[in-house]
């Protein structure tokens, strides 16, 4: 059952617990920087927890409209601070990703959702705590300067890894294709990064921090989901590339 998977978000969110308390004892930082990281932290939480929740209640499809509509509102609010070919450049496939994600997640069952989201906020926070404790070489400073190659490690072993548990504890396919869940292990933790590239870049281009307020400490509804938007895209038009039936 997709139940399964509550001890392992709990495990890594405790593991994300830690290393705050050590990222916060040794960087040097303001009382409010200290803040702002539980905040951040606090709400990563409820996040993930609602979208875990809505695919175990079938309410997934809903949610994603939700989160379509508020992104394309953020985008469209960046429209307004670049130019014409900046606009051409992004705006199309933008619109064609996030169409995908919309039809993406209402034809994927609540397995498939669920191990796309799972392994997406895995990378996603992993590659922030591990970046933050050991990440040194910036991977593109001048789009993402946040983005280390020590955190990308990190996060793409963990984010396997965590693909291989998924497959065999939460949805415990007896005979599973290892090369078929190493493959997508692999894939998402490449859109998702990917994604999350992408969507700074448009930021900067625009000259702006954040996609929007509405999330304290996170920038914005697209700044949260860009990766998942990205990643359950790409699973989507993988699998029916390779006629994966799903599980």
């Amino acid at each position: 059952m997709l139940s399964s998977i509550y001890p392992l978000v709990a495990v890594y969110f405790v593991i994300g617990i830690m290393a705050i308390g050590l990222i916060n004892k040794k960087k040097t930082q303001t009382a409010t920087d200290r803040k702002n990281r539980w905040i951040k932290y606090v709400w990563y939480l409820l996040i993930v927890n609602v979208v875990i929740l809505s695919i175990h209640f079938s309410l997934f499809y809903l949610l994603s409209w939700i989160i379509a509509a508020i992104a394309v509102f953020e985008f469209a609010r960046m429209f307004l601070h670049t130019g014409i070919k900046n606009r051409f450049y992004f705006g199309i496939p933008f619109l064609v990703v996030i169409s995908v994600f919309v039809v993406a997640s209402g034809q994927l069952n609540a397995y498939e959702a669920g191990y796309v989201y799972t392994l997406v906020f895995c990378f996603d926070g992993f590659a922030q705590i591990i970046g933050q404790l050991l990440g040194k070489r910036q991977i593109t400073p001048r789009w993402s300067p946040n983005k280390t190659v020590g955190g990308f490690i990190g996060a793409f072993l963990i984010t396997v890894a965590t693909s291989f548990y998924y497959m065999m504890n939460v949805v415990k396919i007896e005979g599973v294709d290892l090369l078929k869940v190493l493959l997508f292990g692999v894939l998402i933790s490449l859109f998702a990064f990917g994604g999350d590239i992408l969507a700074s870049l448009f930021k900067r281009v625009c000259g702006e921090k954040d996609y929007s307020n509405l999330i304290p400490q996170h920038g914005g509804v697209l700044d949260r989901f860009d990766s998942f938007i990205f990643a359950l895209s790409g699973y989507y038009c993988i699998s029916q590339l390779l006629q994966f039936n799903g599980f």
